[in-house]
C-alpha cells in the first residue's frame, strides 16, 4: 500500500466530487427521454500510473434514428420516385418524440441505396396534409413533414472507410 501525498487526496477528492456531478447529470438526461450509459471512471492508484487510469469521458447517449422501408427503388435526387416531394414523417411523430430523432433514413426497395435527412435541417421542413396510402378502406389524411431535396443526402448502402454524415 502506498501512502498519498496531499495531491492525491486532493485530487481524489475532486474525483469523487465530480462523479456525483456525473450520476445527476445522467439522471437529468434520462428525465429528458435520453438513453444514458456512464462510464467507468478508474481510480489510479500512483499519480505516476495516471495514463493507465484515464477513463473515456463521462457520459455517452444514444442518438435516436428513424428507419423506414420503401417498396421503390432510387439511387439519387434525380431518379427520386416523388419528383420533388421528399416526406420526412408524420408532423405529430416528430413533434411529440422524445428525444427528437437525429436522422431520418429511408431505404429503397432492394436496401442497395438509403436517403438520409438530418433533423438539424428542420428550419427547412414544412408542412402538407396527405392522405395515407397504407390505408386503403378508409381515407386517412394527417400533416407530414416534408423536406426540400437539397437536404437530403443520397448514399449507397455500402460499407464506408470514413463518415460522409459528417
Amino acid at each position: 500500500m502506498h501512502e498519498q501525498s496531499q495531491g492525491d487526496t486532493v485530487f481524489l477528492q475532486g474525483l469523487d466530487k465530480s462523479r456525483e456531478s456525473v450520476w445527476i447529470t445522467a439522471k437529468w438526461l434520462n428525465g429528458l427521454g435520453y438513453p444514458v450509459t456512464v462510464n467507468v471512471a478508474p481510480v489510479r492508484d500512483k499519480h505516476k500510473n495516471w495514463k493507465n487510469y484515464a477513463d473515456h469521458g463521462d457520459i455517452e447517449i444514444s442518438q435516436r434514428v428513424e428507419v423506414k422501408h420503401l417498396t421503390v427503388p432510387f439511387t439519387n435526387k434525380q431518379d427520386w420516385p416523388f419528383k420533388d416531394k421528399f416526406i420526412v414523417c408524420a408532423k405529430h411523430s416528430y413533434d411529440f418524440a422524445i428525444p427528437k430523432p437525429y436522422m431520418y433514413i429511408i431505404v429503397d426497395d432492394d436496401y442497395s441505396h438509403v436517403a438520409v435527412v438530418r433533423s438539424d435541417s428542420k428550419p427547412h421542413w414544412y408542412v402538407e396534409n396527405k392522405r395515407d396510402s397504407r390505408y386503403v378502406e378508409e381515407v386517412y389524411e394527417q400533416d407530414f413533414y416534408l423536406c426540400p431535396m437539397e437536404h437530403v443526402m443520397f448514399l449507397p448502402m455500402i460499407i464506408f472507410s470514413s463518415n460522409p454524415l459528417e
